[in-house]
């Protein structure tokens, strides 16, 4: 803020410049105030203000506004602070610490969502790669030939290929769950060599709950509608794997009454090999 007086600036003015300080006292207030001085250090020395060498002339007219702040007549004049923009968070210096991590968010600054919220402190925001969890490992291989073996598994090294083609969560379910299936076959009067085939051709069927997946399966296939018998609707999971991950049987059954239709019906219609001359 200018100083009001001459004497606090320390110095001492000219008479040549206040013609100057008059016609900045109708452009800016604080030219105005500092004439205002000028008047008063003129007349500490006895001067009457008449000595100037404006003295004598006819008054300036006022000068117009300037351009960029002219208003209408008797119209205030707008405040310049409401003309200057706020300054964006990718200018400001002060925000966003020196050094942090540039956001994986790209923010539009030319929305009035970026101007409001520009003078905001920055708070950096999470990194969502370093919250996930490493993925689960599966079970030791040890682990399911011995589950392999306490079922009478044939084929050891086919069953591990085709339980490792299961989600590690599947795996880990079939853990929980093999025995309370094999139980739950064995109860329908499945023998447990059969058991031993079916958890190695069709292991998904032992990795759900008994009540949720062996059950209803194993009596849409031994009810009335299809009528097989325990040996035989065992023998359907051993022949067709992709029926333990199904929770309807019939379209998996008619599927394969279709296969077996026009399996027969290509052998019924190939050539017979013709005689050989004798």
């Amino acid at each position: 803020m200018l100083p009001t007086t001459w004497a606090a600036l320390g110095g001492t003015p000219t008479v040549a410049l206040l013609p100057a300080l008059a016609v900045l006292a109708q452009r800016a207030p604080f030219a105005a105030a500092a004439c205002s001085g000028a008047q008063e250090w003129l007349a500490r020395r006895g001067a009457p203000p008449s000595a100037s060498p404006a003295a004598g002339r006819p008054p300036l007219a006022p000068l117009a506004p300037l351009a960029p702040y002219a208003t209408a007549a008797g119209a205030p004049a707008p405040d310049i602070f409401s003309l200057v923009q706020p300054r964006r968070r990718h200018q400001s210096g002060l925000t966003q610490p020196a050094g942090a991590a540039r956001q994986y968010r790209t923010v539009n600054h030319d929305s009035q969502e970026a101007l409001q919220h520009a003078h905001e402190p920055w708070t950096p925001r999470p990194d969502p790669h370093r919250l996930m969890q490493p993925p689960p490992q599966p079970p030791a291989a040890e682990v399911l030939h011995a589950l392999a073996r306490r079922h009478g598994v044939d084929d050891s090294q086919e069953y591990i290929r085709v339980v490792q083609k299961l989600s590690c969560e599947r795996q880990y379910s079939l853990l929980q769950n093999c025995e309370a299936v094999a139980t739950h076959l064995q109860a329908l009067g499945i023998a447990a060599p059969l058991v031993g085939r079916m958890l190695q051709h069709c292991p998904a069927l032992f990795s759900y709950p008994a009540p949720d997946r062996a059950a209803p399966l194993l009596e849409a296939l031994m009810g009335a509608g299809v009528g097989l018998g325990p040996t035989q609707a065992a023998e359907v999971f051993v022949c067709c794997p992709a029926l333990g991950n199904t929770r309807n049987v019939m379209p998996a059954i008619v599927r394969l009454v279709v296969e077996q239709h026009a399996l027969s019906w290509q052998a019924a219609a190939a050539p017979e090999p013709a005689a050989e001359c004798t």
